[in-house]
Order: structure tokens, then sequence, then C-alpha cells
């Protein structure tokens, strides 16, 4: 799988991935980030990468100028409904959509989107994590609190974390400001 992260601090947003993916057992490394512009928004999608494909390919659908993030969300269970994505057991009150995201606006604002696609806000400081690496990644920002060490330095702690202790997230960290780099579909 993979592991991205996020972190609003003063107005900036640090988002991090893995350089790596996994296919079976096989590790490729392709240079495609985990991450996709569209408009004002930058989504980081961890999961199958069917899911992400599509979105990618319906990016237009989700750059309209009036989107925030609930509008996103519908949107992208709308995309996945027409792609016949969605799973749903009998005990679950929504269907899961077999992603998890991490959604992040040019204004300073990072949203957690889980498999549901239901929207959690993420506070200004608290370093996010999504993908299978996610608990490892958060663990080491936890244990890092009280240390004098920079947005960066926390994003890298954290995503190289994942990748060193997760088998399914493997390849290099690469942390960069929302804004400096602007992925798009087949970067």
């Amino acid at each position: 799988m993979t592991i991205i992260t996020a972190l609003c601090e003063s107005d900036k947003i640090w988002l991090g991935e893995n350089t790596a993916v996994t296919v079976g057992d096989a590790i490729l490394v392709d240079g495609t980030s985990k991450w996709s512009a569209f408009g004002d928004w930058y989504l980081g999608g961890a999961g199958d990468s069917v899911q992400i494909d599509i979105l990618r390919l319906n990016s237009d659908d989700l750059s309209k100028p009036d989107m925030d993030a609930r509008k996103i969300a519908q949107t992208i269970r709308d995309i996945f409904k027409e792609h016949d994505i969605a799973a749903k057991d009998e005990e679950d009150a929504s269907a899961r959509y077999g992603i998890s995201c991490i959604l992040a606006h040019k204004n300073g604002r990072v949203f957690d989107l889980d498999p549901s696609l239901a929207i959690s806000p993420i506070p200004e400081g608290k370093l996010w994590a999504s993908g299978s690496g996610r608990d490892y990644a958060l663990g080491a920002d936890a244990a890092l609190q009280g240390l004098s060490l920079s947005a960066e330095e926390r994003m890298n702690r954290a995503t190289n974390a994942a990748i060193a202790c997760d088998v399914n997230c493997p390849g290099e960290a690469r942390v960069f400001l929302l804004g400096d780099e602007r992925p798009g579909p087949s970067s």
C-alpha cells in the first residue's frame, strides 16, 4: 500500500509520501505521486490503484471553483457509484470505497477522508497520515512531541518511520510544500 502524510503549520501545508508501490510482493519505483492536484485542492490517496486512476480521470469534476470538502467527498462517491466501486456489508451503515484519503486546500485546511469518505477536519499543527503505514507515522510523530523540530523534519521523520516499519510502504520519503510541486495525473 502506501503512506501519505500532511501537516498544516503557520498557513503552510506540508505533504509527504513514499516513492514506490507494491504489486503483490513486487516493489515498483514508477515515480507516480500519491498526491493529485485539482483546482485549489490536493488529494492524497491510499488504496487500490483503480480508485486513484478513476479519480484522476475525473479530475474535471473535482476541479470546479465552488468545491468545498463535503462537495468533493460527495463527488468522489458519485464517481465511484458510476464505476460500480463500493462494498457494503449488512452490518455497515454506509458503503466503503477501498480508498482512504487526505484532502488539503491551499488556504491551510486539511481533512481526513476515511474508506466510507466521511470527512474529519485535521487541526493545525496535527500531523496526519493515511495508508497502511498510518499507525507507524502517527506513533513516530507522537514520540517526537516535545522536541524542537520543524514541520518539515516532523514530516520526514513520520513518513520515514512508516517506510522503515511497514513492508507495504516501500521507497523513500518525499516531503514537499503544497504549491511547490503540482502533481498531475501522470506524476
